[in-house]
């Protein structure tokens, strides 16, 4: 189990050689999520299958003390034997520590797929739950075509993550069942703590979903 989320996350090497410094990462021969998405190859199950495997290499990821920050389609490699890689880690914030950006306030991300939290600058607000927040933008894109939010300008998309509400996913693809519709709605949520209190969490309940049972996600509000 560990040994298979290992080789989900890609993983990243320093090396010596006469005294030179330099990294080395792992090659993963295949194409982005992205491509895919815009090739439309990916049947729903395949869907929903590569964002079990990405949410357990998040999980993987957080129980090393290490939060994404900017989790999106051009970030998840599918190799050949469709197995997804998490990739591009330079926004990564290791737990419990203080640094330049998180005392400004600086935004960073890719704002269609940020967090509220993110969004607004509360950068000592970021944890697990925003990249599960993240992930779920990406199985709404998955499901609809379309990340929840994506106006004409990066400002106005940060404005709507903030304050927005997202358009249920039956309401622009009538075949998205609605236990699945719950899952991604719970995945973003405005409030970290009325999310999946883990990625651990979403990968149970999307296997439930796929082996057809009962899903932990219900409806918010009224």
């Amino acid at each position: 189990y560990t040994t298979l989320l290992r080789s989900i996350v890609s993983v990243y090497r320093v090396r010596l050689d006469d005294g030179g410094i330099y990294i080395v990462s792992d090659f993963i021969d295949g194409i982005s999520l992205a491509d895919l998405l815009s090739a439309d190859r990916l049947s729903p199950r395949q869907a929903i299958g590569l964002c079990v495997k990405v949410a357990l290499a998040l999980e993987h990821a957080h129980e090393n003390g290490v939060i994404h920050r900017d989790l999106k389609p051009a970030n998840i490699l599918v190799d050949e034997s469709g197995v997804p890689h998490l990739t591009d880690f330079g926004l990564a914030k290791l737990f419990d520590t203080d640094s330049h950006q998180t005392r400004s306030g600086t935004i960073i991300g890719t704002p269609s797929y940020m967090s509220p939290e993110q969004a607004s600058g509360r950068i000592s607000e970021i944890s697990p739950r925003s990249d599960v927040y993240s992930l779920g933008t990406i199985l709404y894109e998955l499901l609809t075509g379309r990340p929840p939010f994506r106006e004409d300008n990066p400002l106005e998309t940060l404005v709507q993550v903030i304050e927005g509400e997202a358009t249920l996913p039956v309401r622009i693809n009538r075949r998205v069942p609605r236990e699945l519709e719950l899952i991604c709605m719970r995945c973003l949520e405005k409030e970290p703590n009325d999310r999946y209190q883990t990625a651990a969490d979403l990968a149970d309940d999307l296997d439930r979903f796929l082996k057809r049972e009962p899903v932990a996600a219900r409806p918010s509000g009224w």
